[in-house]
Parts: structure tokens; C-alpha cells; sequence
């Protein structure tokens, strides 16, 4: 069984940041967590929207689920029917018939809509396509300063070096650099004299620059290389941006 209720907006708004890399995507479902992922081929990178049962009004999962969806008709969805009136809505899992049942609620007492999208039941994903973070050492930079680095990286692989006072972006045009000193940065973990090296490509340029959060926290990942990009949606829900140091 998976059954959730939650506004309208809150799941509107990364659905709409989701399908600026990607229209199709699936979720996971975990009696403590609720996860769309969607990913991108080149450059590589897997993009999940992690909610926490608080996130929503009620949720409610005995098992494990996972099954594609259509992000971009989800997001439309949602958007007409807020259009005309609903506020929230339901989502339910038809199991024996592969689909959804979208109930949506409006303001007035007791009106109510249900729309049902198809599903296809698929595998869950290869584990290593999971990010697995380590928390050890991080930095963060505000939404400002994110959205002029995602403007300044375009369509470049960049180089990026991380020590405990700076992080110093470099491509061949020129370096990017932000300081603890002049608070531009927040870095933590690396001790004095070390230094973490990581590439990145921030692509699709529109995907990356809707990011609404405050701050960005970026982390590496226990795989070669691996880079993890975490954009907190409010207190209990996230986008993780995950590039993949190597697949098998």
C-alpha cells in the first residue's frame, strides 16, 4: 500500500524543477521516505527528490514500491487543477492495475476530482546509482553565489579544489574562487595542509539556476570522484544532485 495527502504547491514546485532535466522519471516508496528520481546521460548525473513522511499531511507505506512516471504530466496536473480551484490531493496506488489515483480537493465543502495516470512497474535501480555521502567534509554557498557559478561553468567540465579556507573552481577561461574570510563559503572537515579535488558539470543551465533553496551543501561520495549537490525544499524534503565519480 502507498497512499500519501499533501498541498498542492509543495509538490509542484520540484516537479517543476525535476522536469527541466528530464520529463520521465520514477519513485521509490519506503515506509520512511518518498523518492522521484530522474537522471541524465551526458553529462551523467542523478537528480532524486527526497521527502520525509513530514513533508506530507498523511503518509501511509507498508512496502517497498517503485514504478515510472511521467514528471512532466504530473507537474501539469497539478497546475491546471490549481488553476480552477484545488488546493491539495491524494495519491493513492492501484498495485493490480499499475496506476494512480490522483484525488484532488478544493475549497469548497466536499468538491473533489480524480484523475488516473498509468504506471509501469520497473525494477528498483542499480544500488550504485545511489549517492553514498560522506558527511566528513562539505562545503556550502549561498543561492546568489550558486546561481553565478552555474552561470559562470555554462557548458564547461570544470576542475574544482576544496582546502579548509577556499574552494577554487577552474576551466580554462579563468578561476572562480569563494573564501571563508570574505564569508563566502562555509567549509567544513578538511584539515590544515589538506586539500579535496572534484570535476563538475552543472548541466542543463535552466535545471540547476531554479534551484529555490537559501544555501547549497555540497558533499563527496564514497565512490571515485563522486560529487553530491543538496538543495533543502523546507525543513523536510531535498533535491539531491548526484555525479557519479564511475559506473560499472
Amino acid at each position: 500500500m502507498l497512499s500519501f495527502d499533501v498541498p498542492i504547491d509543495a509538490i509542484e514546485e520540484a516537479t517543476l524543477i525535476l522536469k527541466r532535466m528530464n520529463d520521465s522519471g520514477n519513485f521509490k516508496s519506503f515506509r520512511g521516505m518518498l523518492i522521484f528520481t530522474i537522471s541524465q546521460t551526458s553529462p551523467i548525473c542523478f537528480v532524486s527528490f527526497q521527502m520525509m513522511p513530514s513533508f506530507f499531511t498523511q503518509y501511509l507505506c507498508d512496502q517497498h514500491h517503485c514504478a515510472n512516471f511521467s514528471v512532466d504530466q504530473l507537474f501539469r496536473t497539478l497546475t491546471n487543477l490549481k488553476q480552477v480551484g484545488f488546493f491539495a490531493f491524494t495519491f493513492s496506488l492501484d498495485e493490480y492495475r499499475h496506476c494512480v489515483h490522483l484525488t484532488f480537493t478544493s475549497h469548497v465543502r466536499g468538491a473533489t476530482m480524480t484523475t488516473i495516470p498509468t504506471l509501469i512497474p520497473v525494477v528498483p535501480i542499480d544500488e550504485e546509482l545511489i549517492a553514498k555521502v560522506d558527511y566528513s567534509s562539505f562545503f556550502s554557498i549561498d543561492s546568489e553565489q550558486f546561481k553565478l557559478l552555474v552561470i559562470w561553468i555554462g557548458a564547461n567540465k570544470v576542475t574544482a579544489t576544496l582546502t579548509r579556507s577556499r574552494i577554487k573552481f577552474i576551466n580554462p577561461s579563468g578561476e572562480f574562487v569563494l573564501t571563508q574570510q570574505e564569508r563566502k563559503c562555509i567549509i567544513g572537515g578538511i584539515r590544515e595542509g589538506d586539500e579535496i579535488r572534484f570535476s563538475i558539470t552543472l548541466l542543463p543551465i535552466e535545471f540547476f539556476n531554479s534551484f529555490t533553496s537559501k544555501r547549497m551543501w555540497f558533499f563527496k561520495t564514497y565512490d571515485s570522484n563522486g560529487t553530491l549537490i543538496i538543495s533543502p525544499m523546507g525543513l523536510h524534503a531535498e533535491i539531491w544532485s548526484y555525479f557519479p565519480g564511475r559506473l560499472r
